[in-house]
Parts: structure tokens; sequence; C-alpha cells
């Protein structure tokens, strides 16, 4: 059994991409489910973020192509090519895969490097295949050493220092683009990426900040909690007419705003900008917005230059935690390859224990019947040898059969053989 992380994120593949392959929470258990039972994994987890997809579970080394074919045919209703989503793909296994997630859980490969949201992400992952019940002893314990390695980077280095995050990044390049001063801020959602947007903007001298919601009671509990105002998503229309800057970050699966809702809104805005950022995957506002008149449309893609100035301010503190996680990787696995031995050990002298009872009741037995103690001593160490040779030589032979010689190998060195010096 290996471990393997089967993903694709912002690195390998566009924004248009990664939303075809982003699940929401109500269908994840489900393919949870279908990852055991038509992939072949004995434990798995799914990951799935605006800015990330990534499958991980145990299952046998030589089954990854199923998993590839899998998530693949997932999408074939999309007319996606095989071809193109598997150049977009990445695959890792064992050390590479758990010294990944480490690196993810610390925030080393987000967006925004050193970002703290995604931490918590994982761990609605981790919390998901448990209620899901696709999580065994062995990711059980992978995420625990992944989420104990998140805390030790942030304390033992300056990767959290000034926190950073997708909404930080939004709303610096709103203050960088556009005079801010006095502005109407519409924020639609009222998820964990919209509070933050909320938190920064307060933090700026701006006027009115609305937060627009589906379910109104969520957006009302973030208005009572900030001191803002908050509306129906079914008001977003008269929103948008009196709004300068306008962030969302729904779970819709479809995009909420498009060029006919804004063209509605620009008939009592007379030519004045609206700036707009779009941090959802799938996108929540239609790319064709972004070519109307007046209009200046962001999404996560566009927030490159900003994540780069923020990876050279924290790259010193990148390079001190990414020792910290390849050494507590490599620690995780020996650790787990011990725990694999000591159970096979263990095994192994189960199964050997089990012959010895049954042979020393078959003795005593026949002791019993009053036969003669040398035969009976002499015929219990023929069967024990027998018994105890029998699943060895089978596979020994199998093994010469199918020339397998590095399996006779080990089991010279496995049962101790002397060696043959002719």
């Amino acid at each position: 059994m290996a471990i393997l992380l089967l993903g694709i994120n912002f690195r390998t593949a566009s924004v248009a991409l990664r939303e075809q392959f982003a699940f929401n929470a109500q269908e994840l258990p489900l393919l949870l489910e279908s990852c055991l039972q038509k992939v072949g994994f004995e434990e798995v987890a799914i990951i799935s973020t605006c800015n990330r997809t990534e499958i991980i579970g145990v299952m046998p080394s030589d089954q990854g192509q199923s998993a590839i074919d899998w998530l693949i045919e997932l999408k074939k209703e999309q007319s996606l090519s095989a071809l193109h989503v598997a150049e977009h793909l990445y695959e890792l296994w064992d050390q590479n895969a758990v010294t990944h997630l480490f690196r993810v859980a610390c925030g080393l490969d987000s967006l925004v490097l050193g970002e703290p949201q995604i931490l918590g992400q994982l761990k609605d992952a981790y919390q998901l295949a448990q209620t899901a019940r696709t999580i065994g002893g062995t990711l059980h314990r992978l995420f625990q050493r992944a989420f104990s390695v998140a805390k030790e980077v942030r304390t033992r280095t300056e990767i959290g220092t000034n926190p950073v995050s997708i909404a930080f990044v939004a709303v610096h390049l709103a203050k960088q683009l556009f005079h801010l001063k006095k502005k109407n801020i519409l924020l639609i959602g009222a998820g964990e990426t919209v509070e933050l947007l909320l938190q920064h903007f307060l933090a700026l001298e701006v006027g009115k900040i609305q937060v627009a919601n589906r379910t109104l009671s969520r957006a009302q509990q973030l208005a009572e909690t900030y001191r803002v105002g908050a509306v129906p998503l079914s008001e977003l229309s008269t929103c948008l007419e009196e709004a300068d800057v306008v962030a969302t970050s729904t779970a819709s699966a479809e995009p909420i705003i498009d060029v006919t809702m804004i063209k509605q809104a620009q008939k009592k805005r007379k030519h004045r900008p609206l700036f707009m950022i779009d941090l959802a995957v799938p996108r929540d506002i239609s790319p064709a917005v972004g070519d109307l008149e007046d209009v200046y449309l962001y999404g996560i893609d566009d927030l490159n230059q900003v994540v780069e100035d923020n990876k050279r301010l924290r790259q010193d503190a990148a390079g001190e935690a990414d020792k910290i996680v390849e050494a507590r990787a490599a620690l995780w696995l020996e650790s787990l390859s011990e725990l694999s031995s000591h159970t096979m050990v263990r095994r192994y002298r189960e199964h050997a224990q089990q012959i010895v009872q049954a042979v020393s009741l078959e003795g005593v037995h026949r002791l019993g019947q009053g036969e003669d103690p040398q035969s009976v001593l002499v015929r219990s160490c023929e069967l024990l040898m027998n018994k105890l040779m029998h699943a060895p030589t089978v596979a020994m032979k199998d093994a010469g059969k199918e020339k397998r010689y590095d399996l006779l190998e080990w089991a010279e060195t496995l049962l101790g053989l002397p060696k043959n010096d002719k």
C-alpha cells in the first residue's frame, strides 16, 4: 500500500479549468464513497477549494492510473479532453505526497504565501472524510501530523507575520487601483473569505458597506458583528446601482452576476466606474462583464502580481519552513514504516502461535490415546515444520516460475538462510 496525492491547482491550471473540478460539500460524501468502491482507495479524503482540488488516499502503488481515469470520467459530460486534463494534473506518491500535504497545511503552496485559510479548509476536509467514514488509521495520523507541523512552522518562523490572505490581496489591489475613500462596498456571500474582506475594508476609510447573501440570516449575522448593512440577494440589482466596489465569494454553481444585470445598473450609474473582484470558483461574475465600459473586473488569476510581491517579503521564512516540513515528512514516513513492520511482525507471530497451538493440541490428543511419546514428538516436529514452511514454499515456487528473482533474494534475507558459497 502507498500514499497517493492526485490534484490540480492554481500552479498547474487556469481558473476556467479548475472550476470544472471544484466540488461542494454536498457532493463530496458520494465522491468519497465512489473513491473507495470504484478507484481502489482503502482510505481517502478530498480537499476542494478555489485554488485546488486534491485527492489524497491510501491505495496499491500500481493503481494510480485508475484514480486519474476516475477523476477525468467525472467531467466527461463537459467534453473535456482526457489528454488535456491529464496535462494539468499532478500525481505524487509517498514522500512527495506527504511533503506536499505538509506544505499545503503550512500555506507554503498557496497563491498567497503563508496564508492561514488553507489550514482550516484542510481540517474541514478531514472532518468531512471522518464523517463519511473514508479515513482510517494512516490518514488520521497523517492529517494530525500535518496540523501539528503547520503549528510548528507558524511558531518557529515568520511565515505568519502580518497575515496575508486572498482577501487581503484583493483589498490591497482595490486600494492600489481604485481610490477607496468614501466609496460604497458591496460584498456578496457570507463565508470566511467575505468576512475577511469585510475586516480589511473596515480598516480603510470607505463609505457604506453592505453584505448580500442568498441566506439573509447569515448576512445579518455578519452585519451585526461588524455593524454594516445586510441585504438579500434578491435586491442585488439595486445594490449594483449604488456600489463602487463589488467583491464576491459564494458557492454558487453558476454566475450570479451577468452582463444584463450590469447594463441595467449602468443606466443609473452615469458612467461611474465599477471595480469588481471575483474570488469564487466556479466564478460568480460572468467573464463577459469585464468587457463592458467603465467596469474593471479582476478574478483570482489576476492577483498574481500582488502575490509575487508578498512572496518576496516572505521568502526567507518560507525557506526555513520548508526545511522543517521536509524533516517532519521524512520522520513521519519513517514512523509509518516502523509501525507497518511492527504490525507485520505481530501478525506473523500470531499466525505462528496459531499453528503451534494446533500442532500441540494434536500431540496432546495422541499422547492421551497412549501413543509412544517419542513418536508423537517426532511427528509433531515434522507437522510443525511443514505447516510453517507451506506458505513460504508455495510463494517461492511461484516466484521462480515467474522469474521474480528479486522476491527470492528477499526470501533468502527474511528467512535468514545461510549464503550459498558454491
